[in-house]
């Protein structure tokens, strides 16, 4: 069983062949709301996945050299065995609720600004969430590879 970094990356490239850059854009695109990896998590998951032949890679010369990984059948077999297994405990880390939680060491109007900011934000996510939703129900007329579980994500 690998990290998680790695079936994220084979999940990616399971949609199309990408470079690392590619790959880490495309998280900032979709999962970065619910599941985020650095450049620093990227590169060597796609190091090990090559290194195990989850993944083929194509050297392109462009203005610079470019790299675009594709995903093997052994890949495609690697990704559909994590998937069939149960995800983890789902947990969560959040430093605001945290802030709360021990509030009482601290003036009340110092937790109260970190809660009406933290409305704030919830309210332009919500914003963007539902232009994510329209985006997703276009690519479910377009039948788009994958749009209906995009549509689950979402809601």
């Amino acid at each position: 069983m690998f990290k998680s970094t790695v079936y994220t990356v084979l999940g990616m490239l399971a949609m199309k062949p990408m470079s690392g850059y590619e790959i880490k854009k495309s998280i900032d695109e979709s999962t970065h709301f619910f599941w985020n990896e650095s450049p620093g998590q990227i590169y060597p998951a796609l190091k090990c996945a090559q290194e195990n032949n989850l993944i083929s890679t194509k050297a392109e010369k462009v203005i610079r050299n470019k790299t675009t990984y594709r995903i093997t059948e052994a890949g495609r077999k690697e990704l559909r065995g994590w998937l069939s297994h149960t995800p983890e405990k789902f947990t969560q880390r959040n430093e605001l609720l945290l802030k709360v939680f021990f509030g009482n060491n601290t003036d009340q109007s110092v937790i109260l600004n970190y809660l009406h900011e933290s409305l704030h934000q919830m309210h332009i996510k919500l914003r963007l969430y539902k232009e994510i939703e329209a985006m997703t129900q276009q690519h479910l007329k377009d039948k788009t590879d994958g749009a209906k579980y995009w549509y689950i994500t979402i809601q």
